[in-house]
């Protein structure tokens, strides 16, 4: 069919073309024009005024200062001071000196508090949760091993462990001992020749050696990395013994080992009344050696008091003391031979019908007992004076 001429229609009826309607010319019109791309209309850009972009850019950083979340402060600052806004806060920093200095504190404060406690923490960082004990102890294993000198095998479990840590130390060890006897330990039976199985054997221990040497590299940059620094202590400010007082306890001990141009070189022990039961005689050697130990007590720090004082300070009892330390052995010994002596003498006297005069009361029941008897009853008496 020919196109259409414009401005016309074809009548079925006449079969001809004829004038078209009005209607259908602008709807035609109507239809082109949709068809038609819409041009674009351009905005119009309004450039602001200084002023306006001013109070723009005011407002956005007012938003930024109101933003709760961005400058929200730590919650202990409202649970300890109350305070709960920036205003209150620097309302407060600015007129209490104090309490600024506590909070610079709070905000440089370390999350760990020692330096070990740090490292421990990360070395625990590859464990789960429900392995933490097992890595405690690894870490615990690893820093007091001295890795240059264990067994070569119990460097290379030690890696293992470390290498899986998902596993318990007891399974991981099983698994590692199964491993280890797979790659370094080669069975005869699967060798055609004895040759072939030496050849392959040596090859295992070569290869072991040398897994050896990296398993000793590794515990060693893992024990560094648990291993903290020794904390530095400052050596405490010790108070100066006056000379004066050392001085004046150096001549007591002088005194007491040589009076009246008499040097002292005995214990006497006596009985209740005072009456002497015998003596324990030190020789020049064992006294000299007392002489120099009551000597060295006298120049340490911590037997003085804050007035420079050695409290009840007794040279015979210190001597006794250091007598006793010294040589406590040979003093037994002594003690033991002057009892049986004297337990003698009463026996004696006790069969020659004589009334014991000196060791009637320091022997206590020694009267009508056994010799057995009144040698243990002058072993205890002695031992109590002894102790004085």
């Amino acid at each position: 069919m020919a196109e259409a001429p414009e401005g016309k229609v074809y009548d079925t009826d006449k079969k001809e073309w004829i004038d078209a309607p009005v209607e259908e010319i602008e709807k035609k019109e109507t239809t082109e024009e949709k068809k038609e791309e819409p041009e674009k209309k351009e905005e119009k850009v309004e450039t602001p005024t200084p002023e306006e972009a001013a109070a723009k850019v005011a407002e956005e950083k007012k938003e930024e200062t109101t933003d709760p979340k961005k400058d929200e402060l730590p919650a202990w600052l409202k649970e300890k001071y109350g305070i709960e806004s920036q205003e209150d806060l620097d309302e407060v920093l600015g007129s209490n000196k104090k309490l600024a200095d506590e909070l610079e504190k709070e905000r440089n404060k370390k999350v760990f508090t020692s330096e070990k406690e740090e490292k421990l923490h990360k070395f625990l960082q590859g464990w789960d949760l429900d392995k933490i004990s097992e890595g405690m102890e690894t870490a615990a294993i690893l820093t007091r091993i001295d890795i240059a000198n264990i067994d070569g095998k119990r460097a290379l479990e030690e890696q293992f462990i470390l290498d899986n840590t998902e596993l318990t130390r007891d399974e991981a060890k099983q698994l590692f001992n199964r491993e280890f006897r797979k790659k370094y330990e080669p069975k005869k039976s699967d060798f055609d020749t004895d040759e072939d199985y030496e050849e392959e054997k040596k090859l295992a221990e070569i290869q072991q050696k040398k897994d050896v040497a990296k398993a000793r590299k590794f515990l060693e940059e893992k024990q560094k990395e648990l291993k903290a620094k020794p904390e530095e202590k400052n050596p405490e400010k010790k108070e100066e013994i006056p000379a004066e007082s050392i001085k004046s306890y150096e001549n007591q001990i002088k005194s007491f080992f040589k009076k009246d141009n008499k040097e002292w070189d005995r214990f006497q022990y006596k009985d209740e009344n005072g009456n002497e039961l015998y003596a324990i005689v030190l020789d020049p050697e064992k006294r000299k050696q007392v002489q120099d130990a009551m000597t060295a007590y006298i120049q340490r720090q911590d037997v003085y008091d804050k007035n420079g004082k050695i409290n009840n300070f007794d040279p015979e009892e210190l001597a006794l003391k250091f007598t006793q330390l010294l040589f406590a052995k040979w003093m037994d010994g002594e003690h033991h031979k002057q009892i049986k002596i004297l337990a003698q003498q009463v026996k004696a006297e006790q069969l020659a019908g004589k009334k014991p005069d000196k060791v009637s009361k320091s022997m206590g029941k020694a009267s009508g007992q056994s010799f057995d008897e009144q040698f243990a009853e002058a072993a205890r008496i002695a031992k109590e004076k002894r102790g004085k």
